[in-house]
């Protein structure tokens, strides 16, 4: 009687752990593509873009479609996003589970981009983004600059801020990233080749016992080739999250927890045609 008392307790005891243990969300990696920029253009020259990219987290996947219309004085840009997940792994049931209320999102922004003679470039914006079906509400700021390859000097770097902050809530994200490159001449086309690095940063009220904060540190090598029906870019980040947790009243938990290969390797892909 005594031993199936005991076994009892354990397994609630079990259960009520597990129950209280929490998995911390993984969402920065979809506002990094909501994040990226449009490509720059030659001084002079507007710049009317279309886009689309898909990004993954494993076996999480996130379908971008984009549009950029330059007026001159402003720019008017467009997009909307899908995430799809595979369910019948066990990490993407909790990826779904924790993002169901951002299946689906669409933004529109206001900026100004400026280019000079001799390469040197900068931007700004600010824009509406929505998730569904949460309704989750989010005011975007976007500041970028960088420097454009020329045929003496083939190196380009760029330099991108966003800062989003939650307008129906108390959640804000920052993202920090940059990219370098070396073009070569392929053909016809360009070859660039390179490497990038990106931090992002959720901040939110630490309040209750399993809410949290995290950073995302994301670098890895990226190719991009540019041809006259588009420039595609493929980039493999590996990731490295820092996770800010309350475990309980007054203790505060910070690990830190490399993105597992599950057998999917993540992966950036886009295609951007310059109308």
């Amino acid at each position: 009687m005594r031993l199936a008392t005991l076994t009892v307790a354990l397994l609630l005891l079990c259960g009520v752990k597990a129950k209280a243990e929490t998995v911390p969300e993984r969402g920065l990696w979809v506002f990094e593509q909501i994040g990226s920029s449009f490509y720059p253009s030659a001084a002079g020259v507007r710049r009317h873009q279309l886009s689309l990219n898909g990004a993954n987290f494993s076996d999480s996947f996130s379908f971008q479609a984009s549009g950029l219309i330059d007026l001159g004085a402003i720019e008017i840009g467009l997009e909307g996003s899908q995430r799809s997940f595979l369910a019948n792994s066990g990490r993407g049931a909790i990826v779904r589970d924790q993002l169901y209320g951002s299946r689906q999102n669409f933004g529109a922004d206001l900026g100004r981009h400026f280019v000079t003679e001799e390469g040197r470039y900068g931007g700004i914006a600010v824009g509406y983004l929505q998730f569904m079906p949460s309704l989750e509400r989010w005011i975007k700021f976007q500041l970028e600059t960088g420097i454009l390859s020329t045929e003496s000097a083939p190196w380009s770097l760029s330099l991108h801020a966003s800062f989003f902050v939650r307008t129906n809530g108390s959640d804000k994200v920052m993202l920090v990233s940059t990219d370098t490159v070396r073009d070569f001449n392929w053909g016809k086309a360009k070859l660039s080749v390179g490497g990038f690095f990106s931090w992002g940063y959720r901040m939110r009220d630490l309040l209750l016992p399993g809410s949290f904060e995290q950073m995302l540190f994301s670098f890895g090598p990226l190719v991009r080739l540019s041809t006259n029906v588009g420039i595609f870019r493929l980039s493999i980040p590996l990731r490295l999250w820092i996770d800010k947790q309350i475990v309980n009243s007054g203790t505060t938990q910070v690990t830190a927890n490399p993105s597992q290969f599950t057998g999917i390797p993540d992966a950036m892909l886009s295609w951007t045609l310059t109308l």
